[in-house]
């Protein structure tokens, strides 16, 4: 093998510092399996329903309980399969799928072609993902009712051999198949009828051993292609369910080895003084006003933008002036955010926000650059069960004019983050489905900045900061591969550190 000259000198340094590294301490640094891992990255130990994911932890938690056909690899940056042997695609917009032969759920049950054509299924009726629409692109399924219906659009074509034909192509169709929303659930979990699900088979690399309101035990799934590619992942999970507030004294009790949460900007907490580690993703996640109901809304002005920006409280954040991260390609730029808003915010502004979540000093930082451009704001502090609701809740404008969340962004299909942001009250004039590829030429690049000025004209969606997700954990733990560009976390490359 022949290696270029600066990648010859890169091995030698790393060898030269390794074997430093082993003269300094007499031994390579080494890592075990973990018996159990106790961490918080969820608020509910419900199993989410995967046609519609609400929040971030719900993600996480899927992540690790329903397994796929393919997969992310975020270090590589490519697909991979997971439960597919293969897949191809042909230029009428049909995609087929290989299954692996044997594929099995945690209990040793085989996975069918049933399986996967109803998981699929589930999400065609009920219309609730709002990632990817499957019902808007798969051929005729618009009026699927019940599992046991057919369409032509959603079919075993030939022993362990699905097609999935789309009416238009779309790339981003991949990572809808690679995300957890289209994880393989056991179609005798399912009611035909009602197309309810629940679970008791688990595709995942783990699977829910047992549960309570505050924790659920997860456990190695032996059949997961995953945990046969990382035989050294954790043996258990248990996921905690505790607030904010309770993550410092959980880490002090040894009662926590991981969280992981966006950051709380202006949260005062000196980690490593308590042997708490800390790691950070890039600026990934949004925090911004969500306009609620579906009539008109308090205007968001120039001035309250430009006070918020020329005064940035915390190193951690970034103005959003891009509108989302990653924009290079096809974001705004200042003076075309701006362009999109009236010049004078509304002289009263009520705004929903999580309880408990942002530090105080933030919601005063923001209500001061507020009142500085005479606007006055009532935080409205709200229980998460409600909060999640209002997002939904046509009628919201009654209680309050705007709810400030944090949205977990992807440096991936920048449409998807857009469908998400703009949620499903309203029906967006413009149509991002010639968007939908990773490879953005100018054309789509225009369609993706007149839909993110839609969401600002709109009052829709209107970003505040670009924020980081933020690990904490124990010093003696490694993380492992993280991805740095997304808000992601996979439990199976975590391990404990050895002497």
């Amino acid at each position: 093998m022949k290696y270029s000259r600066s990648l010859k000198w890169i091995v030698i340094g790393a060898a030269s510092i390794f074997a430093w590294w082993i003269f300094s301490t007499g031994k390579p640094m080494n890592k075990k399996q973990i018996a159990e891992l106790r961490v918080r990255i969820t608020a509910s130990t419900e199993i989410p329903e995967p046609t519609k994911v609400i929040s971030t932890g719900d993600w996480y938690y899927l992540d690790h309980i329903s397994g796929s056909l393919a997969g992310y690899d975020l270090e590589k940056k490519t697909f991979s399969t997971v439960y597919a042997q293969s897949w191809s695609s042909k230029p009428d917009g049909s995609h087929i799928f290989k299954l692996k032969p044997g594929i099995r759920f945690h209990d040793g049950t085989l996975i069918t072609e049933k399986d996967v054509i109803w998981s699929i299924k589930r999400h065609l009726i009920f219309k609730t993902s709002t990632h990817f629409p499957f019902a808007e692109y798969v051929v005729g399924c618009e009026n699927l009712k019940v599992l046991t219906d057919d369409c032509p659009g959603l079919f075993q074509s030939g022993p362990g051999e699905i097609t999935i034909k789309l009416k238009t192509p779309s790339d981003s169709f991949y990572l809808q198949m690679a995300s957890p929303e289209s994880g393989i659930w056991a179609a005798s979990d399912m009611d035909p009828e009602t197309a309810k699900l629940t679970a008791t088979k688990f595709s995942g690399p783990y699977f829910v051993d047992s549960k309570t309101p505050s924790e659920a035990v997860l456990k190695r799934n032996e059949n997961s292609p995953v945990i046969q590619s990382h035989p050294n992942a954790p043996l258990q999970l248990r996921l905690l369910t505790m607030p904010l507030s309770q993550v410092e004294n959980a880490f002090a009790d040894k009662k926590l080895d991981l969280a992981i949460k966006m950051y709380s900007p202006m949260t005062k907490n000196s980690w490593a003084a308590k042997s708490i580690a800390t790691s950070y993703t890039m600026p990934s996640s949004i925090i911004y006003l969500f306009g609620t109901g579906t009539g008109d809304r308090a205007p968001i002005g120039k001035d309250l933008m430009t006070a918020l920006w020329g005064n940035i409280p915390d190193p951690k954040l970034s103005s959003t002036e891009t509108f989302l991260p990653f924009t290079a390609s096809y974001g705004l730029d200042r003076k075309q955010y701006l362009a999109e808003l009236p010049d004078k915010t509304a002289k009263t502004l009520r705004v929903m926000v999580p309880a408990g979540f942002f530090a105080p000093e933030f919601l005063e930082h923001i209500a001061s650059q507020s009142k500085s451009v005479g606007t006055s704001i009532q935080f409205l502090p709200t229980a998460q069960a409600e909060f999640f609701a209002t997002f939904s809740d046509p009628t919201a404008n009654q209680k309050c004019d705007y709810v400030m969340s944090i949205y977990a962004a992807s440096e991936r299909y920048p449409a998807m983050q857009l469908r998400m942001l703009a949620k499903q009250l309203v029906v967006p004039p413009i149509d991002l489905k010639p968007a939908e590829a990773p490879d953005v030429t100018e054309d789509r690049a225009s369609i993706l900045r007149d839909f993110q000025k839609w969401l600002l004209r709109s009052r829709q969606a209107i970003p505040l900061y670009f924020d980081v997700t933020e690990y904490l954990y124990r010093s003696d733990i490694d993380l492992g591969f993280q991805s740095k560009s997304d808000a992601e976390i996979e439990l199976w490359h975590v391990q404990e550190k050895s002497e």
